[in-house]
């Protein structure tokens, strides 16, 4: 026998505050939707060659950038991201 889902009756469901549907409404006010929303850069994986001094050094970076908690990249990945965007930015 196949177990049929139960409907919740109103009187069983869960109240929700009017601060908390106030707050929910505030927090979805600012999200863009349909057309207009601007999608972020997709990430792709890519390999580069680096000396391995640099990479050490670079992974160093990112470490003492976990463990001090510095808002700075915390991985080689984001700290090459940052790197080529400043170079991007300067050579127009």
């Amino acid at each position: 026998m196949i177990k049929q889902p139960t409907l919740k009756k109103p009187s069983d469901r869960k109240k929700v505050s009017a601060a908390a549907v106030e707050a929910l409404a505030d927090k979805l006010a600012d999200k863009s939707y349909g057309q207009d929303k601007k999608l972020p850069d997709e990430i792709v994986n890519t390999s580069i060659s680096l000396p391995k001094s640099v990479l050490q050094a670079v992974e160093d970076l990112a470490m003492l950038n976990k463990r001090d908690g510095k808002d700075g990249p915390k991985n080689v990945s984001a700290i090459v991201r940052a790197g080529l965007e400043l170079y991007l930015k300067g050579s127009h």
